[in-house]
Parts: C-alpha cells; sequence; structure tokens
C-alpha cells in the first residue's frame, strides 16, 4: 500500500490540471514534437529532424506510440507524465534494494512532490525524456550485483544505452555506473574473471552506441563552446566561479531554463538542511552502498558538466536530480532517528505527530510553489494560442492566413510549426500545406481580395499584442475590418481571430490592392521605355507616373542588388529600418559582393556604405577597386546594433569601367562569426553629397497617363530623353481601391529605367 500511494502521489501530482498548466508551449518542445510526428506518423524526411532522430532515437520512439494514437502536444506531455511515473516507480525498487524501506518510501515521496520534477514532468521537451533510463540503469545494475548473473549486467547496461540515445545529459551517468561498478567489484571481492565478465556484459550495449553517439556529441561540444567559457583566462578563477554558480543554483537562485524557471533555489528551500545533513552523513557512512551511490551519482551529475560548460540550468541536472532527493531522504531518516532517540518515551508521539504534519504539509507547499512560482514567458503563450486559433480554424473549414510582418522572430512567421500541429489534430497529413498560408503584412490585404473566391471561408489571425509594429498591424486590422465588414471577431489574449465566410470576400465594401511594375519587356526588339504594370483586382482608366533621375554624378544601389558571390544572401529577417526590398548579408567563408560602375577615367568617386553590426570584433568589411581598399564597419569606429553611414575614398578611377568588390575577411574560429548587413552602397563624385539628407534624385516626369477602356493590366509607354530613371505608378482609389494599409493612395515599386541615346 505504500508504493500504491507513492504512485498515486506521483500520478496526481504530474496529471492533476495537465491540459491547462502549463498552458504555453515552449519552443524546443514544439519543435521536438515536430520532428517526432513529422518523420515517425507521416514519414516526411527533414534534415533537423532525421539529425535528431539518427544520433538520439530514444525520445522519437518514447513519443511515437503517443503521437499515433492522438497528434499533439498533450500528447506527448501524457507520454513525458508516463514514463517519469515509471521513473518514480523504478526509483523505489532502486531505493528498496540498496536501503531500508522507511529510506526508500521517504526518497520517493521526496521525488514524487519535487517542484522540478513536476515541472519538468508537465513539459514535453527532449530533456524531460530522460528520468526513467538512469534509474532504471542503476536499478537493474543493483538486481545484477546481487544476483552476480551477467545477462542482468547487460540488460542494465542496455536500459544506460537507451538512456545514452535519449539525450546528451544522461552521459555523465556512464561515469556514475561504471565507478559504482568498480566500487563494488572490489568491496565484494569478486574474482577477476568473474568482475571482467560482468563488466564486459555491461559495457557492450553503450559502447555499441558511440558510432551514433560520437559525431552528435562532437556538435554539441562546439554548441556549448567550452572554449568561451573562460578557461583560457585562468583555470582556478573560472572553476571558483563556476563552482559558485552551481552551488548558487542549488542554495540561492537557479538560471532560467527550460524545464524549470521559478525564482529561487532548486529545492524546496525548506529541504536545504535536510540535504545538507544527507551529504554530511552519506560521506560519513561510505560503507553503505545507498550513501555511496547517492554521492557518486549526486557529484557527477551535479557538478562536472554544470561547471565545464557553465551551465548551471535544470535540464542539466535533471538526470541527477533523484540522487539530491535520496540524500534528503537519508538526512531526513538521520535526523527522525535521532530524534527518536533523544526524545523520552513519553515525547515520542509528539515527534511522530510532527513528522507526520510536516510529510502531510509538504505537498501542498510544493503544489503552491509550482502553480504560483513557475513561469509560463509570452514567447510559450504565442505559441498555444497561434495553434488553438489554427485548430479553431480548421474545425471550422476555413482556410488559415498568418499574416506576418517580415522582420526578426515575428511570431506568425517562425511558429509554423506550432501551427501545423494543431492543425494535425483534425486534417489529414497531406493536406495540412493546402490549409494554410503565410503572407507578409504588406501583401496580405490584395492577397485576400485577390483570392476571395477561391476558399468557402477564411480565418485571419491577427497580431493585437506582439509585434513591434503596431502602426502597420492596427493599420491592416481596421482596414480588414473596414473592408469586409459582417465576419466574426474572436478575441484571444495576444490575437484575434476573424472569420469571413466567401459571400462577405466577393463583395468588399472596399477593395486592398496591390499595383505592380515590372522592369520591362524582355524581348530582344522590345522597347527599354515600355513599362509593364498589373493591378492586383480591379481595373483602372487612368494611373499617375512619376519618374526621378539621379545626377550624373551619383549612382545609388540597394545592397541586395549587387551581384552577389557565395556566402552572400538576401535577407529581411533579422534587423529593422532597411530601405529598399531588403538587405545584404554575409555568411561564414563569403567571397566576393561585387558592383560595376561607369565613372570617367581619372576621376575621384566617393562611396558611401550603410551597414549593420551587432558585435565588436577584428572582422571588418573592405571595399575595393583594382588595388586600392578601405575598410569600414570597423568595430572601434562604427556604433553597434544600427544602421551607419560611412564615408569611403577618395577612389582614383583608372578607366571608364569599373569593378567594385565588398569581401569580410574572417580569420576567428567559426561559431564567434556573426553577420554584417549592408543596406545601400552610394558611388559619386561629388565631394560635397551626403546620403543624411535627400537621396540626389529630382523628379523629371509626373503626368497622367488616361486609357481608352479600363485595365488591370497593360504597358507604359514613357517618353523620355536619353538617362537613367527611377519610375513608380500610383492611382487614387477613392472609396473603392485602397492599399494594404487602407491608405487610397496606391503606389507601386519603384523600378529602373535606363534610356539609349
Amino acid at each position: 500500500w505504500v508504493l500504491v500511494a507513492l504512485v498515486a502521489l506521483a500520478a496526481f501530482a504530474r496529471f492533476y490540471v495537465l491540459r491547462s498548466i502549463p498552458y504555453g508551449v515552449e519552443g524546443d518542445e514544439s519543435k521536438w514534437i515536430f520532428e517526432v510526428v513529422e518523420l515517425m506518423i507521416d514519414g516526411e524526411a527533414e534534415s533537423s529532424g532525421e539529425y535528431h532522430r539518427d544520433a538520439l532515437p530514444g525520445s522519437f520512439y518514447m513519443q511515437a506510440p503517443f503521437q499515433r494514437a492522438a497528434v499533439g502536444i498533450f500528447s506527448a506531455r501524457v507520454a513525458v507524465v508516463l514514463y517519469s511515473i515509471l521513473g518514480t516507480l523504478a526509483f523505489y525498487w532502486l531505493l528498496r534494494q540498496i536501503a531500508p524501506l522507511p529510506l526508500a518510501a521517504l526518497g520517493t515521496f521526496f521525488l514524487s512532490i519535487s517542484v522540478m520534477d513536476i515541472s519538468a514532468s508537465r513539459l514535453a521537451n527532449v530533456e524531460s525524456h530522460v528520468k526513467l533510463w538512469p534509474i532504471l540503469a542503476l536499478a537493474l545494475l543493483a538486481l545484477a550485483l546481487q544476483r552476480g548473473r551477467w545477462q542482468l549486467f547487460a540488460l542494465s547496461g542496455l536500459a544506460l544505452a537507451a538512456g545514452l540515445l535519449t539525450y546528451d545529459t544522461v552521459l555523465p551517468v556512464f561515469g556514475v555506473m561504471l565507478l559504482a561498478l568498480v566500487i563494488e567489484f572490489f568491496a565484494g571481492r569478486v574474482a577477476l574473471k568473474k568482475a571482467l565478465q560482468n563488466l564486459a556484459a555491461f559495457l557492450l550495449p553503450p559502447l555499441l552506441t558511440l558510432p551514433l553517439l560520437l559525431p552528435y556529441f562532437n556538435s554539441r561540444l562546439r554548441y556549448y563552446q567550452i572554449e568561451e567559457k573562460g578557461w583560457n583566462e585562468g583555470w582556478w578563477p573560472t572553476l571558483w566561479e563556476n563552482l559558485g554558480q552551481v552551488a548558487q543554483s542549488w542554495f540561492v537562485d537557479t538560471r532560467f531554463d527550460f524545464i524549470y524557471n521559478r525564482q529561487g533555489p532548486i529545492l524546496n528551500a525548506v529541504l536545504l538542511p535536510l540535504f545538507f545533513v544527507g551529504i554530511i552523513f552519506a560521506f560519513g557512512t561510505l560503507r553503505q552502498r545507498v550513501s555511496r551511490w547517492a554521492l557518486l551519482w549526486m557529484i557527477l551529475l551535479l557538478i562536472p558538466v554544470p561547471v565545464l560548460t557553465a551551465s548551471p540550468f535544470g535540464r542539466v541536472y535533471y538526470p541527477g536530480l533523484p540522487a539530491v532527493y535520496a540524500l534528503i531522504a537519508l538526512g531526513g531518516y538521520v535526523l527522525v532517528r535521532e530524534l527518536a532517540r533523544l526524545l523520552k518515551p513519553n515525547l515520542s508521539p509528539l515527534g511522530l505527530i510532527l513528522v507526520i504534519a510536516f510529510l502531510g504539509w509538504l505537498p501542498f507547499y510544493n503544489a503552491y510553489l509550482y502553480f504560483n512560482g513557475v513561469g509560463d514567458p509570452a514567447d510559450r503563450q504565442i505559441r498555444r494560442e497561434i495553434g488553438e486559433f489554427a485548430l479553431d480554424a480548421a474545425q471550422d473549414g476555413a482556410h488559415l492566413y498568418l499574416p506576418y510582418w517580415p522582420i526578426a522572430n515575428d511570431p506568425l512567421f517562425i511558429e509554423w510549426q506550432i501551427a501545423e500541429l494543431y492543425l494535425h489534430q483534425e486534417l489529414a497529413a497531406d493536406e495540412i500545406a493546402a490549409a494554410y498560408e503565410q503572407v507578409p503584412l504588406d501583401d496580405f490585404l490584395p492577397r485576400l481580395a485577390a483570392d476571395a473566391a477561391a476558399w468557402p471561408a477564411v480565418d485571419i489571425l491577427i497580431d493585437t499584442q506582439t509585434s513591434t509594429q503596431r502602426d502597420a498591424w492596427d493599420a491592416m486590422r481596421a482596414t480588414l475590418l473596414n473592408c469586409y465588414p459582417g465576419g466574426v471577431l474572436t478575441k484571444g489574449h495576444l490575437f484575434e481571430r476573424y472569420h469571413l465566410e466567401v459571400a462577405q470576400l466577393v463583395s468588399p465594401a472596399c477593395t486592398p490592392v496591390r499595383l505592380q511594375l515590372a522592369q520591362g519587356i524582355e524581348a530582344e526588339d522590345a522597347d527599354p521605355s515600355a513599362l509593364p504594370w498589373n493591378l492586383s483586382n480591379g481595373s483602372v482608366d487612368s494611373l499617375r507616373v512619376v519618374c526621378e533621375q539621379e545626377p550624373q554624378n551619383l549612382l545609388w544601389v540597394e545592397g541586395e542588388d549587387m551581384t552577389l558571390g557565395p556566402g552572400w544572401a538576401r535577407d529581411v529577417a533579422f534587423v529593422e529600418g532597411w530601405q529598399g526590398s531588403g538587405y545584404l548579408v554575409d555568411n561564414y567563408g563569403s567571397q566576393a559582393a561585387t558592383y560595376h560602375t561607369e565613372f570617367a577615367a581619372g576621376e575621384a568617386v566617393y562611396v558611401w556604405v550603410r551597414s549593420y553590426k551587432r558585435v565588436a570584433d577584428n572582422a571588418p568589411a573592405q571595399m575595393s577597386l583594382d588595388s586600392q581598399q578601405l575598410i569600414f564597419a570597423d568595430s572601434a569606429q562604427t556604433a553597434l546594433n544600427k544602421w551607419v553611414w560611412e564615408r569611403l575614398g577618395p577612389y582614383e578611377t583608372s578607366s571608364e569601367m569599373q569593378d567594385w568588390r565588398i569581401e569580410r575577411p574572417y580569420d576567428a574560429p567559426p561559431p564567434e562569426f556573426i553577420a554584417l548587413f549592408i543596406d545601400n552602397v552610394v558611388f559619386t563624385s561629388d565631394s560635397n553629397f551626403s546620403p543624411l539628407g535627400e537621396s540626389g534624385r529630382s523628379v523629371v516626369h509626373d503626368a497622367i497617363y488616361e486609357f481608352e477602356t479600363a485595365a488591370s493590366e497593360g504597358y507604359l509607354q514613357i517618353n523620355l530623353p536619353a538617362g537613367r530613371y527611377f519610375c513608380r505608378v500610383g492611382l487614387d482609389g477613392g472609396a473603392q481601391f485602397t492599399n494594404a494599409y487602407g491608405n487610397p493612395e496606391v503606389w507601386s515599386n519603384s523600378v529602373e529605367l535606363n534610356l539609349e541615346p
């Protein structure tokens, strides 16, 4: 009945309101669950998932049966809870083999109600799947030592191998078991031949995992970046500092972590004295197997890796947590035993009442600490709400739109995996890709209008809280509600869902449109002054054409329009404030980005560069012309984390055609590399020009072009003298047309027009 009560307590602590708490979805949780579903359920290939599954298949195979039953976050969390309960049961079995019944029951009781274990067991992070295997492996090792059969040693090694193939935080358990095994052989004076036979049986399964584990652990070592943890600056100061961080996490305040983020020490503070007493008593009773095993387990799991990697995190400690509660139980067991010895017989009932009261109060206090102290960060709530709204859309039979602002970490862009996970609860795997789409915010409403009849109904997620681009979102939302009134608006905490039926889509009160201008007609005999235009919806009978011209001595180039060499790319996602259609970004090992200009020979040319650098390093970029080479984005001269203009030059031109090169030599190790962003490059022979004011362009053509019949596309014949122009077209939509943000003045993109003499 003791065991049944303990298992029931562990189950209640983990299953209670599991659907509601934690509400939010942690990032690694959604990522790994998505990979499990994609690979193990849908059978689809994905590079990140294949990498994780092939190196660490344990958690994939542990989750797969639950996801086959019902795809989703809840199924994954149920799996973790059940494995945690099994781990608690295995812990009792382990302690029962190496300690008296009261100590086994007390240790299992503390683990059952552990605040950290409850927190970890309610999140389907890959780090949470490791609880069962270390405990089971040690329990089987204890059984093998009792029976002396090599088959049981092999079974213990097999359980350890399963843990090693689940996640890398289990690796130190290998050292714990190996040392424990050697110590037990010496303590039991086992014959050398027998000891070697049993040792080989134990070692074989984990050694067979090495072909999978070694490449993965090599990559993990690069991830932890041990060389950057300060060891090169002084061994002893770094060791002392990192040891202090470990001690602080246990006795003062833990670091924020995926699976445990409560303020205060990892343990319930009232248990810290028992933990301390347990450690002292264990050192004094090393002849007892429970003492030496618990100390080995605790020391090797709680010190070497957290100290070496400066990672005093709950997820790193988690496989060693049972050892901590074994020591707490040992401390409590010793204190109660000594208290009973000191109290007179007539006071013993009072002592027993106090102990029972403490043990009865502790689960309620731990529950209070978890439900009131463990946080649910905003990013987790964002994922859950996106997922639930996506599921609502699928249940309504509506096509889901996820508009997003093209900047770093926009949730409606980066959280597509959580949307697909929830869609999977309602749709077949091959239906998911067509069930939703992500559309940039400035293209969304025109796309909605153009595709009005494509779907019987649509659901639109509106970001009401998380985005920094509140003006753009508010304008889009107001335009949506104005042009498509009568939809059903469902409010959430961070997002809103707007549901529209096809009848409302095809009869809008106004029509958001996108006006596009192309570069020109792609044909050998095409007229270069004829520019194709297109209106995404509806038709117009006139357009306004505005063309600007740069001075002869000025050439304004968007960085993303340069000729890109290996390693360079166009991007929009990491920072805001860029001009044009994006910016240029380099990667480690990039070669050169180039551009061709035609200034007169012997002319002095200045180059203005607008760049963005995020960290100080010794790797500036360089702009080269022939043998002339000048640097920019030098950490010592350039402000960080903002766009900065710099002027380079003058460069002397040796011919009438110039080939410019942007390069960024980088000699530091690859893990230290942080990309540089380049927005604009301006070439000019005017020494007085500054891009901080106007662009230098002047309007040379501003005219209304009228059509004989209303049209939605066509060609505009631009009659201008020879030269280089930048043209755009616009319309005044009045009450009929708006742009993506409700403005009736709709303008196209700007295109470059080169007219030869």
